[in-house]
């Protein structure tokens, strides 16, 4: 979608003229124009459609921030929506990307535990995108994120020693978890792509964006995978705090403290993989970068880093390193 087409979409979607569009922002599955239309400004988010990913990503996030916004929650609010042509408006939030004064960590706790209050209210919310109730969930998407990598000469010697730690990470949760390699079927609602860096500094406080991949998860999918994002590149201390406020609030599980620690290393050595996306033909068209481009070469160089070094940090935190 070009910056004509966003603003003629967006006047259909009003039902009046608009005065400007402008690309403001362009994620691996997104693109944002900031559209302005009189005194208002407006956010036009597209959702291309993805071959290898047909997910609805455009009601997942209506139907999540309908909710949100309906209780309160500082988040943008829907305004109108072709699903037709895979689009949407939403209010704008005016605001900056997070610095390090800005407390992410405990405003991302109050989120979460207000999220939790409201499960009562949730009974129609879908599933999030890739949910995982039971460790055995967990394993399976492990090996569904490794067999499209698993040829890739470049990543042959990392990802021996993912697996390696692999077969050790899940073999100790089968261990702390019992019969059945199965975690209890409880259920939270989790923003799934949640971090610093969908968040903005707003005049009114920090504000949340992006719910896309919003739903019912279980609960330590849910806290692994806002600790270990790595749009928000958390460090060791900040992890662990961030871990102890969204286990308060869900003080109705007591067991769920030792089946996450069970369960950290294997939702952060999914997110070794999913950092090697860069290395998927699929992937790398989807960014518009060709094989063996300088371009190419950097992202990929960058993602494998960024990989290494949580692998590094899971070895050392959880003793997954080879004896």
């Amino acid at each position: 979608m070009n910056v004509t087409q966003a603003r003629d979409l967006a006047a259909g979607l009003l039902g009046r003229p608009v005065d400007a569009a402008q690309a403001v922002g362009r994620g691996g599955n997104n693109r944002i124009f900031a559209i302005d239309a009189g005194t208002e400004r407006l956010a036009l988010k597209s959702y291309p459609p993805q071959a290898e990913d047909p997910r609805d990503r455009l009601g997942q996030e209506w139907q999540a921030l309908s909710f949100l916004a309906g209780h309160g929650l500082p988040v943008p609010q829907p305004v109108a929506a072709d699903p037709a042509r895979h689009a949407a408006l939403y209010t704008w939030i005016d605001g900056r990307p997070l610095e390090p004064a800005d407390d992410a960590v405990a405003a991302m706790g109050a989120f979460f535990a207000r999220l939790q209050a409201l499960r009562g209210a949730a009974a129609d919310m879908r599933e999030g995108s890739t949910p995982v109730f039971a460790a055995e969930q967990a394993e399976r998407q492990f090996a569904e994120r490794l067999a499209p990598l698993a040829g890739t000469p470049a990543l042959a010697a990392h990802l021996a020693d993912i697996r390696g730690s692999a077969e050790r990470a899940f073999a100790r949760a089968r261990a702390w978890l019992g019969a059945g390699f199965a975690t209890p079927s409880a259920r939270v609602l989790s923003p799934s792509d949640f971090g610093r860096h969908n968040m903005l500094a707003a005049p009114s406080g920090l504000a949340f964006l992006d719910f896309e991949y919003f739903g019912w998860d279980g609960p330590e999918k849910a806290i692994a995978d806002a600790m270990l994002h790595p749009g928000s590149a958390f460090s060791a201390p900040e992890r662990d705090r961030l871990k102890v406020l969204m286990l308060a609030a869900l003080p109705d599980d007591p067991g769920l403290a030792p089946r996450l620690e069970a369960m950290i290393p294997l939702f952060g050595l999914i997110w070794c993989l999913i950092l090697l996306n860069e290395f998927r033909p699929d992937r790398r068209a989807r960014r518009g970068l060709v094989e063996g481009s300088a371009e190419a070469r950097l992202a990929e160089s960058r993602q494998l880093e960024k990989s290494r070094s949580l692998l590094s940090w899971l070895e050392d935190a959880h003793d997954l390193a080879p004896a």
